[in-house]
């Protein structure tokens, strides 16, 4: 393949097909594209021994990812091509394809870095990571309050006793009091007496009513990213990134990591 023009022509197999210098290519201006590998005379590679090698930059190997599942955000395959334990790694491996020095180049050997097997099978267990709280049920309900006045009756002295429900047959307020007194050998309601006193802590109640969690769920901080390949940028979760190394933000281990938040 001519590297200006682009254009192909086909060298037939035989030594009398080769150049001058006995290449089959005119370095440094053509380029050798092998659709086949084998020798044509022999029987069983004679249309050539097709290659299994895929591509990571063509967009046919990169158009399936997983979206089965909503919390997982996958990256194309050629981020996962690229990425391994020693970093991400450079198609052309940072060398001009011109440089006529690349044949006697000492290449590092990655034969370490992969993490094909990153994730391991597993038995497909459900994701009980526990995600931000919502209501499940609600009702609405009537309550009375009852505040406690100030020995002088011109305030109040912030304790404070709720009452779901209403009162029935027509009853007066006042008998909230006297049923309080009835139950309690000391102050109504529980309330305190040395409420006035200066050294103690005023008892400040609320008629709030905070909601009801359950204690088997303990919400995860991280449940809406877990299963994401990638924040921003393609592998800028890998082990070797910043994220992962001062965030905490590492790539995701499906075997481990589905149940956490869930007692």
């Amino acid at each position: 393949v001519d590297r200006n023009t682009g254009v192909e022509r086909e060298v037939s197999y035989g030594k009398e097909n080769l150049n001058h210098d006995g290449e089959v290519c005119n370095d440094p201006f053509e380029y050798k594209k092998v659709l086949g590998q084998g020798n044509p005379t022999q029987y069983n590679t004679k249309d050539g021994i097709p290659s299994r090698f895929l591509d990571p930059n063509h967009p046919a190997n990169n158009a399936w990812m997983p979206d089965s599942v909503p919390a997982v955000k996958a990256q194309p395959w050629s981020a996962n091509y690229r990425d391994g334990t020693c970093g991400v790694r450079q198609i052309d491996e940072g060398k001009d394809s011109l440089d006529p020095t690349i044949p006697d180049i000492d290449k590092p050997d990655r034969g370490s870095c992969s993490n094909i097997a990153d994730n391991p099978p597993h038995r497909t267990a459900p994701d009980k990571l526990i995600g931000k709280d919502r209501i499940v049920e609600s009702r609405r309900t009537k309550f009375i309050a009852i505040s406690r006045l100030t020995d002088d009756y011109l305030d109040t002295t912030g304790q404070l006793t709720s009452f779901e429900g209403e009162l029935e047959d027509g009853a007066d307020l006042i008998s909230l009091v006297g049923q309080a007194k009835a139950s309690s050998d000391s102050m109504p309601f529980g309330w305190s007496m040395n409420h006035h006193h200066p050294q103690s802590k005023p008892d400040i109640s609320s008629t709030y009513m905070p909601q009801v969690h359950s204690p088997h769920f303990q919400q995860v901080e991280d449940w809406d990213t877990r299963f994401h390949q990638y924040n921003d940028h393609h592998n800028d979760r890998a082990w070797y990134s910043h994220a992962c190394q001062l965030d905490g933000q590492c790539p995701v281990e499906f075997k481990s990591q589905i149940t956490e938040g869930h007692k």
